[in-house]
């Protein structure tokens, strides 16, 4: 699949056995009145035309234009970075020494298969939306006001179980017009001050910047 390919880096042994002994849940910390960041990690199911990826991902988000993601596939040791800065997105292949450039968005596009900005991606993970649904947006909620789904234009996601206590989705099962995916939170924190390595350029000086088509192709050469 085009816009996915395995997206990597070690979680490690210790996550591993959390999530798998602790099934349906999700290791939070309270979350505050004002979310200015989260990181955790996830996993990540994506079905496409009878195709179906899994991979693990960690994340550190902060708001409104910085991030970074790294994920791992389950077979697959390469590891893939995606980093977000005010100025831009970038796709980084460290194993292959080159990256790739693009906006916000279609970096996002991506790793979710659909575009969706850091900020909506904060709130999609956080279960935080504003009172108004935003621009194009259309939101359900409980008695409790918590999120139970929304949509936008062919993009539509339910939140299938909620972290313990809380509002924070455990599980989102999400839909779009080239497939379907589950993500599954297994740890999630806030508001924790970033080191300003998370989101550093340093890369650009020592790799190649390739298009995405050439990135695609060193991403499936077996060699």
């Amino acid at each position: 699949m085009i816009r996915k390919p395995p997206l990597t880096i070690g979680l490690g042994a210790l996550l591993l056995v959390l999530a798998a002994c602790r099934p349906g849940r999700v290791l939070v910390t309270p979350a505050p009145e004002r979310i200015e960041s989260l990181e955790g990690y996830a996993s990540l199911r994506i079905t496409e035309r009878g195709e179906t990826s899994r991979s693990k991902f960690s994340f550190l988000l902060v708001l409104p234009h910085r991030g970074r993601i790294e994920a791992s596939n389950f077979l697959v040791g390469s590891v893939y970075q995606m980093i977000f800065t005010p100025n831009g997105a970038s796709f980084v292949v460290p194993s292959k020494r080159v990256y790739w450039e693009g906006k916000e968005e279609e970096v996002i596009y991506r790793f979710l298969g659909f575009h969706l900005s850091l900020d909506e991606v904060i709130r999609l993970f956080s279960g935080r939306w504003p009172d108004a649904a935003p621009e194009g947006w259309r939101l359900r909620k409980d008695a409790r006001g918590r999120i139970l789904s929304g949509s936008r234009g062919d993009l539509s996601f339910s939140v299938e179980d909620f972290a313990e206590g809380s509002s924070i989705p455990a599980s989102i099962a999400y839909r779009y017009a080239g497939g379907e995916g589950r993500l599954r939170m297994l740890r999630i924190a806030f508001n924790r001050t970033p080191s300003d390595r998370a989101f550093s350029l340093d890369f650009k000086r020592r790799f190649q910047r390739k298009t995405w088509e050439e990135i695609f192709e060193l991403i499936h050469d077996p060699d």
